[in-house]
Parts: C-alpha cells; sequence; structure tokens
C-alpha cells in the first residue's frame, strides 16, 4: 500500500474528495467510544476514530489498520452503519467517510499522539464534529445535551 506524503495528500485532497473509514466501538452500557482530537481538522473535538483509505486497500482492511493505528487494538468489523459527509470549515478536506461498528478482539486502548483523550458517551459531548454527532444520534439513537 502507498501512503500519499503530505505534498501529495494536500494536492489531492484540496481537489477531490476523502474516502475515509470510521472506527466505531459501542458498549451497550457505556455507549460509543469516542476520542478528542489532538490534530488538525479540528483539534480539541470529541469523535470517532478514523482515516483515509488507502489505494489496493479494502474497506474492511483500513478499518483494521487504523483501529490498529490510533487505538492500539485489533478489531473485527460487526458491520457497516452508513456513509456520513464532512466538511472542515478551517481546512479543505471534504470526507465521505464510511462508519463501521467493530468489536475489540485483542488489547486495551492505547491513543496515539493523533488523539488525548478518551471516553464513552450515552449523551454525546456539545464539542463534537457536527456531522458525527448528528449522525450518531440518527444511526444509534444516542441522545445529546
Amino acid at each position: 500500500m502507498h501512503k500519499l506524503s503530505n505534498e501529495e495528500f494536500i494536492s489531492t485532497y484540496s481537489k477531490v474528495p476523502r474516502l475515509c473509514v470510521e472506527v466505531v466501538i459501542i458498549d451497550k452500557q457505556k455507549g460509543l467510544f469516542l476520542t478528542k482530537r489532538n490534530i488538525e481538522p479540528s483539534k480539541g473535538l470529541w469523535h470517532s476514530p478514523g482515516g483515509t483509505v488507502y489505494y489496493d486497500e479494502t474497506l474492511r482492511e483500513a478499518v483494521v489498520r487504523i483501529a490498529k493505528k490510533e487505538l492500539g487494538v485489533d478489531v473485527e468489523v460487526v458491520k457497516e452503519l452508513g456513509v456520513m459527509e464532512i466538511r472542515f470549515d478551517n481546512h479543505f478536506y471534504h470526507d465521505v467517510t464510511i462508519a463501521y461498528e467493530v468489536t475489540v478482539v485483542c488489547g486495551s486502548v492505547a491513543l496515539n499522539d493523533e488523539a488525548k483523550e478518551e471516553g464513552y458517551f450515552i449523551v454525546m459531548p456539545e464539542d463534537m464534529i457536527p456531522e458525527q454527532k448528528e449522525f450518531y444520534k440518527k444511526t444509534l439513537n444516542l441522545g445529546q445535551k
């Protein structure tokens, strides 16, 4: 798999939407697992971990790779939850992202430098990426403050 350089990434995704996947962990008692972004775009906002799908990588392979990279856990995909679009106001990004519910099969969450906090939420936090908040409210029937 070929990872784009920062220059290639900016050049490419300033012209076309970016295909991404979201790693969605749900605990029936504790709610939806979120991390607080420590990088732009949307630094300081809660979100579901996710990232870019690489060329010649299946969507499910991307979910497994991103869960390992961002959370340090091995996951198994349970099901596709749906598609959302996210446009970041202060950046050129336009993401088309597919959310996948997963089950952690091995490991404990150990965040990388892309996130600074983690938590489970039954009521979604105010400081969350708006498109994700709306998507999870509808898709998972989660409340919001």
